[in-house]
């Protein structure tokens, strides 16, 4: 089972990578939204420093989380006290040992999108991601994705995975390189232990079906159809890359 996920990995600053990854109409309509997004108040992207308190971004985020579909779903990760738990754990320690990087779009000092990446050594991996659905016609998920561009830089990294499921409707449009992930299955003799492995194998493909499904529905609601179909057809005009850029094992910890 081979899988191909976005992964940010392209040569360059991350101005031109833009340039590159997106068309300039499209460019245009996200300068449009962002403009607009200013007539609302202000407007700033904020970085969690190394010597910052974690502490009000883990609770921002799981609020700004909570507020959208995962919420009404009791998906969220403050839907439950013990993934909330594990998440703020998992935070802080990544915090105290710099390997967290945080990003927050603001408007009127209260955060409207924000962006998670763990990294070890000098490759990244996207953890969480939430906006507020309350600004998608700002599209604030394309534009704090536009300013995360610049992280691979500012921390030093080779390559970031985005974690993300296979065609992504937003993220597959932007970052341009592709990882792929294959799963490995170790054949047994014993019955029962291949219907274990058939169970999970469904469980999980139904999982997946779901999360894209689910993802499809967000960049609707979040009025990012358009950018979705924009994104497609630059990609007519700019096909993708199919070389694969070798990843290095050594630069996961």
């Amino acid at each position: 089972d081979r899988q191909q996920r976005a992964l940010l990995a392209g040569p360059g600053p991350a101005a031109a990578y833009w340039e590159r990854a997106v068309r300039a109409k499209k460019r245009k309509e996200i300068r449009r939204q962002a403009k607009r997004l200013s007539d609302e108040g202000t407007v700033r992207f904020r970085h969690l420093g190394p010597h910052d308190d974690v502490a009000p971004w883990v609770a921002d985020f799981l609020t700004l989380e909570r507020s959208g579909w995962k919420g009404a779903a009791q998906s969220a990760l403050d839907s439950a006290e013990a993934t909330r738990r594990f998440f703020q754990q998992v935070i802080s320690t990544a915090h105290a040992r710099g390997q967290l990087a945080m990003l927050a779009l603001d408007l009127n000092e209260c955060p409207i999108a924000m962006l998670i990446h763990l990294h070890s050594g000098r490759a990244g991996f996207s953890l969480k991601t939430a906006f507020n659905e309350d600004y998608a016609r700002f599209s604030p998920g394309v534009l704090i994705q536009q300013e995360n561009l610049a992280l691979r830089e500012t921390v030093g990294l080779d390559w970031i995975d985005s974690c993300a499921a296979s065609d992504h409707p937003m993220i597959d449009h932007i970052w341009r390189e592709r990882r792929v992930i294959a799963n490995a299955v170790v054949g047994s003799r014993r019955a029962a232990a291949r219907f274990r492995y058939a169970f999970v194998h469904h469980v999980m493909d139904g999982w997946h079906r779901v999360k894209r499904w689910r993802n499809g529905a967000q960049v609707s609601v979040a009025d990012d159809q358009s950018s979705q179909t924009d994104l497609h057809d630059a990609n007519a005009e700019q096909p993708v890359s199919k070389q694969q850029k070798p990843i290095d094992p050594r630069g996961i910890a």
